[in-house]
């Protein structure tokens, strides 16, 4: 199931994106989400701006922040343009604790349910 996340999900939510952090580096991407990032200030955030999803069975196994609408990393573009001006979406922070196979699968599913034109 892929639900909002709640402020009682941070603690489940930081241990997966440790978890994460260490697979990355595990794997040959050490510089990606390096210092801590996604930092609990901005998960916080995400929560409050009800933009922040979390998979569970009988517990958290993924998570990640879909935020439709302008995305401020795609406020500028170097190359190309938008098609048009519709509302899209955009998924950031994708991260699971790596029990869960098709985990990217679901999400990518869930947010084609939300009937939005995705970036990411």
């Amino acid at each position: 199931m892929i639900r909002k996340a709640q402020m009682n999900d941070l603690e489940e939510i930081c241990k997966i994106y440790t978890l994460a952090r260490q697979f990355m580096i595990q794997t040959g991407n050490p510089n990606q989400w390096k210092d801590g990032y996604p930092e609990k200030k901005l998960l916080v955030e995400d929560i409050q701006s009800q933009q922040l999803y979390v998979y569970e069975t009988n517990q958290i196994h993924g998570v990640f922040a879909l935020i439709i609408g302008e995305d401020p990393t795609y406020a500028y573009m170097e190359q190309g343009h938008w098609l048009d001006d519709s509302t899209y979406g955009t998924i950031h922070r994708i991260a699971s604790d790596g029990t869960m196979p098709g985990f990217f699968t679901k999400v990518v599913d869930f947010c084609f349910q939300q009937n939005l034109t995705f970036t990411d």
